[in-house]
Order: structure tokens, then sequence, then C-alpha cells
């Protein structure tokens, strides 16, 4: 059956059984840097306040079905002395990375208050200098070192990498590449500048040969270009184009979807690479557009391969995270947000590849620890110690996924550094489907010994990250001091790597922000409704 037609039917459905409208709250929160946050004070929906849509008030995205559950009775939950403990880790999509850049566009702005902070994104977001894995496959490799921060005599930072191989522009498929451009009035100004911004990146990035197509919507639906096929890099009907992009009228997002789509299939083939690329604020107003049908739409991209590529537009206010989010989660694309012309350029021109492309599909890693040791801290997607309660994830050329957590054992009496640590990375080939598997088999002695300057990073990375979730609750010096001591895990990181600039960039944003918390005092956050 035809997927667009199943789509249209449950549209069908869905309309005539709820006929949702959904007014989101793009326009909230200006003037405190809050992109619709909602009643709890994030930017998701299962009311707590970590940010996250696990449940739990945690931070982590782990699903904890009942926290009542977890005995730490010694005498009802004893420690395991015997068996090795088996955990299967998820990432999110390497190239899901919006996070990080919507914090640096509040932080200089001088805003306070960040919604949607995903560590596990900020981990994708900035590099990690780990050699390619040869072509077809993907390489494994980890790094530990103690922690002194968590109680215990056997607690170490533990760091996962699974490098994918490398791939250059001029080696990569041909595309098929459907732009799905919101010009709604919501998106006047700055959000507008950025989509011909953008799509004049993608246009500089493009092959002789590419197929690409363009539907702006807003109240109503247009065509701009219908499987046009490019002359090569900065193609000038193409660039044309761009620079016509313009805002009005209200905001269809849903129809827009279903458009694209159409268009999409219609240049299918199985030998390019077929994406739909979504910018949009996401700020829904007109139409059928309810998250849940507009997933819908994107879900059996993973089964058709036309992946979604979703790129956030706006910010201070304007920019509805949770919606872009849901829609690239089941779109299986890369999740981006572009605020400047130069962040424009390094997602569609440097990182074109990786934002389009997939390495290896359906990653998922398996982790066996000896025995007494368990996950404190993880600081990925999800982890369980059933494998079916974990979302394997889709892994771009040119990139890594980086599992990041904190392990300790529950006996240091019998912990043995000599015990054995396996890592194995279960993947398919993204075009054959073919399973494929990569192990790394190492102890936990080893590993110590070994170098650790990315583990350092990936240490300074997270306490960064974890540092902007916890200050939407903290004043005074408690804001200052959480701060200060993320700094010192940068210095630490920079003492290894000198002139790294991701780390340098980090640095100096802790250092504006914590500027921001002493000269303003900080308000309560507001209590947002929801629908």
């Amino acid at each position: 059956m035809n997927y667009l037609t199943t789509f249209k039917q449950g549209a069908l459905f869905l309309a005539a059984s709820l006929t949702l409208y959904m007014a989101i709250g793009c326009s909230m929160g200006a003037e405190d840097g809050l992109s619709g946050s909602y009643v709890d004070g994030d930017s998701d929906i299962d009311g707590d306040t970590d940010g996250d849509t696990d449940g739990d008030a945690d931070g982590d995205s782990t699903i904890i079905e009942d926290p009542e559950e977890l005995d730490t009775d010694s005498e009802t939950d004893p420690c395991d002395t015997v068996n090795e403990v088996v955990l299967y880790l998820s990432a999110d999509d390497s190239n899901s990375m919006a996070s990080p850049v919507e914090a640096r566009a509040v932080i200089l702005s001088g805003n306070k208050y960040m919604n949607s902070v995903r560590t596990y994104e900020f981990l994708n977001y900035y590099t990690f200098d780990n050699a390619p894995a040869l072509a077809g496959a993907v390489a494994v490799t980890a790094q530990m070192t103690p922690n002194e921060e968590v109680a215990g005599d056997e607690t170490y930072d533990f760091q996962i990498s699974v490098q994918a191989p490398a791939l250059s522009n001029a080696a990569r498929r041909p595309v098929n590449l459907t732009l799905s451009l919101d010009t709604s009035g919501s998106m006047s100004g700055h959000p507008i500048e950025m989509v011909r911004q953008s799509c004049l990146a993608i246009a500089g990035s493009l092959k002789d040969g590419d197929i690409i197509s363009a539907v702006t919507w807003s109240t109503t639906q247009s065509v701009l270009l219908n499987s046009h096929t490019v002359s090569g890099p900065n193609d000038a009907t193409l660039v044309s184009m761009c620079n016509g992009i313009a805002a009005n009228g209200g905001t269809n997002l849903n129809e827009g979807l279903v458009m694209a789509y159409n268009l999409a299939e219609a240049n299918f083939s199985e030998n390019r690479i077929n994406r739909v690329v979504l910018m949009s604020d996401g700020c829904a107003n007109v139409g059928v557009t309810d998250k849940d049908l507009i997933a819908l739409h994107a879900y059996d991209a993973n089964g058709e391969g036309i992946y979604m590529i979703g790129v956030g537009m706006g910010g201070g206010g304007t920019f509805n995270d949770v919606l872009m989010d849901t829609i690239t989660d089941e779109g299986k694309g890369a999740y981006i947000f572009i605020d400047t012309a130069a962040e424009a350029q390094l997602m569609f021109g440097e990182r074109f590849v990786s934002n389009i492309e997939v390495a290896a599909r359906d990653v998922q890693v398996e982790l066996t620890l000896p025995a007494t040791f368990e996950m404190i801290e993880f600081h990925g997607e999800e982890y369980s110690e059933n494998p079916d309660e974990v979302d394997p994830q889709h892994l771009a050329p040119n990139d890594a996924m980086i599992y990041h957590q904190i392990i300790g054992s529950c006996d240091s009496t019998v912990v043995d550094h000599n015990d054995p640590v396996t890592i194995t990375a279960t993947y398919y080939n993204p075009i054959s489907l073919t399973p494929l598997s990569t192990t790394l088999n190492t102890t936990m002695g080893t590993l110590l010994a070994a170098d650790n300057t990315l583990i350092l990073k990936g240490n300074a990375i997270v306490a960064y990250a974890e540092a902007l979730k916890e200050l939407k609750t903290l004043t005074g010096l408690d804001a200052t001091d959480l701060i200060d001591a993320a700094i010192v895990k940068v210095q630490t990181a920079q003492a290894v790597s000198p002139g790294d600039p991701d780390l340098a960039e980090v640095l100096s944003l802790l250092q504006t922000y914590r500027t921001t918390f002493q000269a303003f005092k900080i308000k309560k956050l507001p209590q947002r409704d929801h629908i």
C-alpha cells in the first residue's frame, strides 16, 4: 500500500474524531528566554522539571516504571558478586544536536532560562578526535577515569565511542532532497533569514545530478521547485529561489509535510539519498497539527528510506522545540537548530554529508561489566537490561555516537581490575540491511591505564550540559558555584587538549552565563498552560 495513502487515511480519521487545532505557545515567555515552556517549567510534557521525557526528575531520560520498586535495602537487594552485568545502551541519532545551539543562543542573548537541555545532543554536537572506522564497519573505543565526586572507592567516568567511516561530499551518493519551508507569519525577520541562509548553504553543497524540490507553506502551500536537477554547486535556479523566500500568513505544518513527502516519493530512488528537510519554528497553529499525527507522517519514512531532517529556526520564546524534536525523532533524521549564517554553513556545508547520509542503521550497544558494577548516571538517551526497551539509533558518516556514563561497584572489596569489560555495537548496513557487529574486549585495568584525553573532554561537555539543567532552579551562590564546578571540568580537559576550539567555546559560554547570573536577580520560572 502507498504509505502516503495510509497517512492520509489516518489524518482523516483523526481529523473527524478529534479535529485538533493546536496553538503552540510560540509567542510566550520571550522576555524570559523561554521557548514554549509547559506547566512543570520545562519543555516536555511529562510533568517533571528535568527537561527529558521519562517522567522522573533525574534529567537522564532513563525510563523508570515505578521508582518505589527500586529498593535499596541490602537485605532485599543484595550486591551480586557473581554475575556479570549486561546493559543495553542507546544514544540519540548521532546528528541530533539542536539543544546545544539553542543553549548557546540563550546564553549569548543574555537570557537566564533555557529548556530542553538534552545532554546527549551536546555530546553529538561537539567533536571527539576518534580515528575513522574502516569502510562498511564501525569502530568501538572506550576510555575510563576515576570519578572523584560520586561516593565510593570504585566509581568511574566511562565513555564509549562508536565511530563511523569517513565519507567526502564528492564520494557520497546523489541526493533526492525535498525542502519543506515554513513561510508563516511567525517566521518573519530573523527566522526567515535563517531559512534563506540554510537554503543557500545547501545549494553550495549539491553536485551535478542531485535532485531538489521545494515547497513553502503557510495557510496555503506552493511548490517552488519540482524535481529540479542541479547543475552543480550554487545552481542559479536554486540560489534564486533561496533568495526569494519570504514569510506571510498562518501555519499548516501538516499539509506542508504531506506535500513534501509527495514530492519526495515522486523522485524516490534506491540509488539516491532521499530526504525531507523541514525548516520551521514549529509554531503550528492552523489545521490538524497534533504532534502524533505529524509523527505518523515521518514514521514510515524509516521503512521507505525517506528520512526527515528537522531544522529549527527562531529563539527567544519563538521556537517550539518539543514539536520539532518529536517529529524528527520519529523521522529518524538529524535535528539541528540554526541561529546564525555561520551555523547554517557549518551544518549544511562542513557537516552536510553527516547530516543527510547514514553509515550504520539501528545502532545499539551491549555493555558487559564485571559483577558488582551498576549504572549510577547515564548521559545518553536510554539504557536497560532488556534490549527490547532500548530504541536503536542511526549513525552518520564522519561522526560518532558518544555514550558517557558513571559506573560504580556495590562492593569494592571484590573488584579486580583484570576483570573483562566487553562492548559490542550491533547495527545494520544502511543499504543492504545486513546485520553486523563490532566488539571491543578489554579490562578495567587496561582502560584505566590508557589515554584519557577524550573522556576528560566528555566530562567537561557533560558538566556544562548538566549545569544548564540544574541552573533553572538555582540562584545566587548556588548558581555560580555550580557554574564554577563546570568551569573546573573544562579547564581540566584543556590541560590535556590545549587549543581545543570546542572547550574554548564552552568555557567562554560558562563564563558569560556566570556573569548573567551575577548581574540579574533570578525570577521563578513562570507557569504555562498547554494543550
